[in-house]
């Protein structure tokens, strides 16, 4: 019963092959022409992407980037640059600074060569 199967099975696969491999390609490859179109928002994002001032600068920018490139070398250009980004993480703040000492505190701590914080 198993052979009998297996032999069935193997021959519908043959006639299935045949059956596609006599069919034009015009008829196995059909283009689709109801295609599904971009959504408003998709649209809009695109606009978005396209107006982006990271991606492309305005007129005024640009003019500054080329009289940046014209006064200075790749070299210098890169050293600026560095220098930003060192400013920039100079320029972040952490956080609030807690006190080592209590500003209420009755006998506040000495500075160096002097006797007390509270002038007398």
């Amino acid at each position: 019963k198993l052979a009998d199967q297996e032999i069935a099975d193997s021959k519908a696969d043959v006639v299935e092959k045949q059956e596609i491999a006599a069919k034009k390609d015009e008829d196995l490859f059909v283009i689709d022409t109801d295609a599904v179109l971009p959504s408003k928002k998709q649209l809009d994002k695109k606009v978005e992407k396209k107006n982006d001032p990271r991606r492309n600068p305005s007129l005024k920018e640009k003019a500054q980037i080329e009289k940046l490139m014209k006064n200075y070398s790749a070299e210098e250009l890169q050293n600026l640059v560095a220098k930003g980004k060192q400013h920039s993480h100079r320029a972040v703040r952490k956080g609030s600074v807690n006190p080592t000492y209590d500003l209420w505190e009755e006998d506040p701590p000495k500075l160096k060569g002097e006797e007390s914080y509270v002038s007398k």
